[in-house]
Parts: structure tokens; sequence; C-alpha cells
């Protein structure tokens, strides 16, 4: 009986796990994303000035911030009881 319980707790965590995985990847990718955005811009911040691209940064940044807080929510959610 505790051989089978085990092995039943230990299936179950390997799925879980493994279903888990791809969502923080996911959020990953899109924190790295709107974190090369952010550094991008910043580092280059002449060359957007000097082009007046301030609004279009910006705005290429929320965006790129609002698929990491979907990302976010999604994986949040998928990880309550």
């Amino acid at each position: 009986m505790i051989v089978v319980s085990v092995l039943l707790y230990g299936s179950f965590s390997f799925r879980a796990t493994s279903w888990r995985t791809q969502y923080v990847r996911e959020v990953n990718a899109a924190d790295s994303e709107s974190n090369t955005r952010a550094v991008d811009s910043l580092l280059n911040y002449e060359t957007v000035k000097y082009f007046n691209n301030e609004a279009f940064e910006a705005e290429r940044y929320d965006a790129s911030l609002d698929v990491w807080e979907q990302a976010r929510r999604r994986t949040a959610c998928r990880s309550l009881p």
C-alpha cells in the first residue's frame, strides 16, 4: 500500500511539474523580452531622443509588460490549489 501511494504521488508530482513548466517558461520569456526592450531603450536613449521616439518606445515597453503581466496571471491562476 505504501509503495503504491509513493508511486502515485511521484507520478502526480512529475506530471504536475511538467504541466506547469510550460507556463513558467512563458513568463520567463515575456520577462526577458520586456527587460531587453527596457535596456535597449535606455542604452540608445540618444537615438530615441534624436528621432523623437519616446512615445513609441514607451508604448513598445508597455506592450511587453502587458504580455508579461498576462503570462504571470495565467501562471498564478494555474498554481492555485
